[in-house]
């Protein structure tokens, strides 16, 4: 065999094991290089995935103390509005009461039947009065007095309602001032009917009683229905609480 057909064969003898190697090591090696590859990839998705997902719960962390700030400061600005609030509706309320007070001492329909001041002039007939009467006399002088005393005191406690009224009125309802107004004409309805009235005629009659006995009631069913929307407001706030 001459050297030229050695190096042929041994040419091809090399291709020949380069391919079988080749074949051995594509079979060996791919799906352990696939296999890597593949773990690779899924450790580099993971990660992605991790830093997405703490990316996602710091933000969620950051909005959640942000909403839990916002909520605190709104439950004080809520606590310190009806903390404020119920000092005024309590003030009203009080306020009210005093108002349905004063208008019940006004003119009772007692001091007509029974009364243990006379008020009746003496020895003349009913609603007429002496003048030249020394126990007349006596009693005009004591119904002035207690005339000015209720209607001082009555005068005293609507100057107060009304004050509290319009002074605090930007911090209660409009349900309560309406209900509260109200009260207030009502109350001075009866305030100047019993202010104008006649002291020697009609003052000494049933009819300015019964008059001042219906006016009461209408009084009080108004200041009742008033403090009921105070109550309801404060019942709103202790549902929000």
């Amino acid at each position: 065999m001459d050297i030229l057909k050695i190096e042929v064969l041994s040419h091809a003898l090399t291709l020949l094991f380069g391919a079988i190697f080749g074949f051995i090591a594509d079979a060996v090696f791919r799906p352990y290089l696939s296999t890597k590859f593949k773990n690779l990839a899924t450790k580099q998705d993971i990660k992605i995935i991790t830093d997405k997902v703490e990316s996602v719960r710091h933000d969620y962390a950051i909005q959640l103390e942000r909403t839990k700030t916002e909520l605190s400061s709104k439950l004080k600005t809520h606590g310190f509005r009806y903390e404020k609030e119920y000092e005024v509706l309590c003030e009203l309320n009080e306020c009210l009461v005093n108002v349905l007070d004063a208008c019940n001492e006004l003119r009772p329909i007692i001091e007509f039947v029974d009364c243990p001041i006379n008020l009746r002039p003496s020895n003349t007939p009913e609603g007429k009065v002496d003048l030249h009467n020394e126990a007349d006399l006596e009693n005009l002088k004591d119904m002035k007095i207690i005339k000015e005393k209720r209607l001082a005191k009555l005068d005293q406690a609507l100057k107060k309602l009304r004050s509290v009224m319009l002074k605090k009125k930007p911090f209660y309802s409009e349900a309560v001032y309406l209900a509260s107004s109200d009260v207030l004409k009502q109350v001075g309805d009866e305030y100047w009917s019993y202010l104008c009235a006649n002291q020697f005629k009609v003052e000494l009659n049933q009819e300015f009683y019964e008059e001042g006995r219906e006016n009461r009631l209408k009084i009080s069913k108004k200041a009742e229905f008033a403090i009921e929307k105070i109550r309801q407001r404060v019942i709103e706030w202790e549902t929000l609480e």
